[in-house]
């Protein structure tokens, strides 16, 4: 065992049939192997080739391999560049001879286990590493699509045309140096290869610490993935023992980020703001000594209670329909871990009121310098006392949310000529940038005029131009502009269909399929029914901004 306390063991200068000669489970977890450049495989080759003719050995660097105790199995988990290139020189060299001798090197190359179920006397050696399909070759894995076609392209003929895959040409460059050798040179240069090629085999016997060993055992320095530096730190103060505890903790974690497409460092983060009842950044608080402050597992059972009810949270948010309205408000800030998880960790019944605050002050849009950013430090720093106050001294919720209208009251009050004469501006430019938060703004006056209406799943609804943008009036900025703009569902739950199947015909036509819609708004342009042209969408866009303007204001100003 290294002498730094870390999971892994060293075989220093193994000749590579060691390698070679055993058995490997490579699988997509593992890290993937990439085919390195042709002119990089040559000057390799090259190397080995002057080492062969001078008769001196070649270090090929380390291999790491991953040995699970349970299993007793051995996952091949990192390997320098150079095994590739051995590997390249000996199928090369393997399809230069006949084929008893190809299988020969072909079953060194590939060592089966008792469930491959193969008889190699059967097959040829390119037809038998063929069915195995490569499972059993050091390093002769790649999730790239590309490598793997040509590989088997290699398997069965020794030739590949893929020209996308590294593998593929490299492959043929080694082909074209070794046909230049001799049969009885060849023979020589593959038992050179076997046993005059050496390596360190570094095998680890703890998954939870690859990285720190890979860093310490290739003397580099890592920037370690956040979640890994936490969990490594929690075992460093709790002790190994709770290693398995604390690997289903971190993949809870992991799989409910990966389900609902968040960051699992933004996750941590409010995690450990409300274990410290401190603001803290995540890499400060896994800095911090005693960051589950007196060590003790009583504390640490306190975070995982913390960090299980944040995540209990999280489907509550992502499922809640206006949730998906403010994302697309928002362009992609992290209002989730910014915001809404916070408040919602000390207040849990109060997810619409949170969520209809926070819609309301990112549609109160400021000009210039003025628009306010629900990401922007300036807010931060005035949520966050109050979000820290409530959920140390228990504060009611009526008492925070009348704070943190306040606090948006500080960033102003526009009265509703100034608004209206804002989102105009701000609508000119958001139509023809961002359709996504258009549909959520019309969504939003929908939702909150029609609340009584069947709402249907956001994802479902699309934008409609009520006059075609090929129509020949005006010019695109009136086409493209608000008041031209309104809803509809797909065909399985709206009769609408607008201009997917009208395309281009008179907007009498089509009033007669809006008419049919079960959105409010749509069904409304049978204001128009004399005629929509330039005036009527100016007009219709001042309407739809009163709207917005008057929900505004009965949520964050009243």
């Amino acid at each position: 065992m290294s002498a730094c306390n870390l999971p892994y063991d060293i075989e220093p200068r193994q000749p590579l049939k060691k390698v070679l000669g055993e058995v490997y489970n490579i699988t997509k977890e593992q890290r993937s192997f990439m085919w390195t450049k042709s002119a990089y495989v040559m000057s390799t080759v090259d190397r080995m080739y002057d080492k062969f003719k001078k008769d001196k050995q070649e270090w090929m660097g380390q291999v790491v391999v991953y040995y699970e105790k349970d299993t007793k199995k051995r996952y091949l988990y990192d390997a320098q560049h150079r095994l590739t290139v051995v590997i390249l020189v000996l199928l090369s060299i393997s399809h230069e001879w006949p084929v008893d001798r190809r299988e020969k090197i072909l079953k060194n190359i590939s060592r089966m286990d008792d469930e491959d179920n193969i008889d190699p006397l059967d097959s040829d050696g390119a037809e038998l590493l063929s069915q195995i399909g490569g499972n059993r070759i050091a390093n002769l894995r790649s999730e790239y699509e590309n490598d793997l076609k040509a590989l088997n392209q290699i398997l069965q003929d020794g030739v590949t045309s893929d020209n996308d895959s590294m593998i593929g040409t490299a492959y043929e460059d080694v082909r074209a140096f070794i046909k230049t050798l001799s049969l009885d040179e060849q023979t020589k240069f593959y038992k050179y290869c076997f046993n005059d090629i050496y390596c360190d085999i570094q095998t680890i016997t703890d998954w939870d610490f690859i990285p720190e060993v890979f860093e310490k055992i290739n003397n580099i320095g890592m920037e370690l993935p956040l979640p890994v530096t936490a969990k490594n730190k929690l075992i460093s103060q709790l002790g190994r023992g709770m290693i398995p505890v604390l690997r289903i903790l971190f993949e809870s974690i992991k799989d409910v980020c990966d389900k609902y497409a968040l960051n699992q460092n933004h996750i941590l983060h409010v995690a450990a703001w409300f274990h410290t009842q401190k603001h803290l950044e995540i890499n400060k608080f896994i800095q911090d000594p005693n960051c589950l402050r007196d060590n003790t597992m009583e504390s640490y059972h306190n975070f995982t209670k913390t960090v299980q009810h944040i995540l209990s949270l999280i489907p509550m948010i992502k499922t809640h329909l206006n949730y998906s309205l403010l994302d697309k408000l928002t362009s992609g800030h992290e209002i989730m871990t910014t915001c809404i998880l916070p408040l919602l960790y000390a207040y849990n019944d109060r997810l619409d009121e949170i969520i209809s605050i926070l819609i309301a002050a990112s549609l109160n849009i400021k000009n210039g310098n003025g628009k306010l950013s629900l990401n922007s430090k300036k807010f931060q720093v005035k949520l966050i006392p109050i979000v820290n106050k409530a959920v140390s001294n228990g504060a009611s919720w009526n008492d925070t949310s009348k704070k943190i209208k306040d606090m948006f009251r500080e960033f102003g009050q526009p009265n509703e000529e100034t608004f209206v004469k804002e989102w105009v501006n701000t609508c000119d430019n958001l139509t023809q940038r961002n359709t996504q938060m258009v549909k959520a703004i019309l969504c939003y006056i929908w939702f909150t005029n029609d609340a009584h209406e069947t709402i249907p799943d956001y994802s479902k609804v699309d934008l409609e131009h009520i006059i075609p943008q090929s129509s020949r009036i005006a010019n695109g900025k009136c086409v493209d502009s608000l008041g031209n703009l309104t809803l509809f569902l797909g065909p399985n739950s709206d009769k609408v269909k607008g201009n997917r199947s009208l395309q281009d015909k008179p907007f009498s036509e089509k009033l007669q399929m809006y008419l049919l819609s079960n959105i409010k708004m749509t069904r409304d342009l049978n204001i128009y029914s004399s005629g929509f042209g330039k005036e009527q969408i100016n007009a219709r866009e001042l309407l739809l901004i009163n709207q917005i303007y008057t929900a505004v204001s009965k949520i964050l100003f009243a």
